[in-house]
């Protein structure tokens, strides 16, 4: 999911992305220096430096993090928080790779695919669950991710849905219910659907059209997915780098966006509506994760622990409207967003939901069609 994060602004074209405290997903966005917490643009600082003692670094998607946060954690714990920022989960490989494995940063924070690439990769430090007492406080179902079962290598921050953003002002008879299908075929649409600037989102909505599956297409699969997409390009005005401001300027009917990123719009902006689409949708996770080569471990522990405990979980997920693990934080929420069914779906809806499953065989045919599909 090269989420070109709107996220709240979040998310990066080409990989998943993703929201927080403060933020704003599907773009990327990039922060200004802050001489209060220390927290710096992505490229600030060198990439061979290393987090000195007495301080904390973060690669994260940008805006994650509500500066507040920051300040008082790093005031509490006598530490300086500093943080770069990366637009998506491909970006944030490449530095790693650079830096030897990490090198210069205690926490990243990858994609539930990127995960798995990864610990294949022998990048990220298994987790001492001793260490994560918040975790007895997380949801059962959240434990056992199909990307990372048991958590033993990531911890998941924001949970999120990628679905359609519905804007009445543009088209008022949109039914409650919807499928990629009709958004793709239904001429009413015509020109006035927008899809994510993401080859691993695109595909997977165009697959489950066909009624197939990323973890299980073969390369026919995957050509005869993208044929489909050309084949229905009139219904595309375009793919944007971030959604949210398509949404915003009420500039498409049907928008393929992530769920927070519309709720958040939906706020201020009467008329826009969240759907999960009937032939499926993708269930995606940002988490936290401690590279190899990280060098304060320990404050990267008590780092998590405070941001996903109750308090500063509750906090995240009003801001951003991206589902929390923990359960306290939950019972803790305004009724308004604990029953919010975009924000936490039901068990039939959540059974329609599938994380994205990279498949490095097909990458090569995926990243020509993709650039074939765009171009024409």
């Amino acid at each position: 999911m090269v989420r070109t994060f709107t996220k709240i602004g979040l998310r990066a074209s080409g990989a998943r992305i993703a929201v927080v405290f403060s933020l704003l997903f599907f773009g990327a966005c990039t922060k200004a220096p802050d001489s209060a917490s220390g927290t710096t643009p992505t490229g600030s600082t060198p990439a061979s430096s290393a987090a000195a003692p007495g301080e904390l670094k973060i690669f994260t998607w940008s805006e994650y993090f509500d500066e507040d946060f920051l300040r008082k954690f790093g005031e509490a714990h006598n530490v300086k928080v500093k943080a770069d920022y990366f637009s998506s989960n491909e970006e944030m490989l490449a530095k790693l790779k650079i830096t030897g494995d990490g090198a210069g940063y205690d926490l990243i924070l990858p994609s539930d695919y990127m995960v798995r690439t990864l610990v294949e990769m022998k990048m990220i430090q298994a987790l001492d669950h001793s260490k994560l007492p918040v975790l007895n406080d997380f949801d059962k179902d959240a434990m056992n991710p199909d990307y990372d079962p048991g958590l033993h290598y990531a911890v998941p921050l924001a949970i999120g849905t990628t679905g359609i953003a519905v804007d009445e002002n543009v088209a008022p008879k949109v039914p409650a219910t919807l499928t990629w299908k009709a958004m793709m075929e239904d001429p009413a649409y015509k020109g006035k659907i927008t899809l994510l600037d993401d080859s691993k989102e695109v595909l997977q909505m165009a697959l489950a059209i066909q009624g197939k599956s990323m973890a299980k297409a073969t390369e026919a699969d995957v050509k005869a997915a993208f044929a489909y997409l050309k084949a229905h390009k009139a219904q595309i005005k375009g793919f944007p780098p971030e959604t949210r401001p398509v949404i915003e300027a009420d500039e498409c009917a049907l928008c393929q966006a992530y769920s927070g990123d519309v709720l958040s719009v939906g706020k201020d902006h009467k008329g826009i509506r969240f759907v999960v689409p009937q032939d499926g949708a993708t269930i995606w996770a940002d988490n936290l994760a401690i590279p190899n080569n990280a060098k304060n471990v320990d404050i990267a522990y008590t780092f998590i622990n405070e941001l996903l405990g109750a308090e500063g979980a509750k906090s995240f997920t009003t801001r951003t409207n991206y589902r929390t693990a923990n359960v306290k934080a939950k019972a803790a929420l305004p009724k308004e967003v604990s029953g919010n069914p975009v924000i936490f779906p039901n068990a039939a809806e959540r059974s329609r939901m599938h994380y994205i499953v990279p498949r490095k065989d097909l990458a090569l045919v995926i990243d020509k069609e993709w650039a074939l599909l765009k171009s024409q």
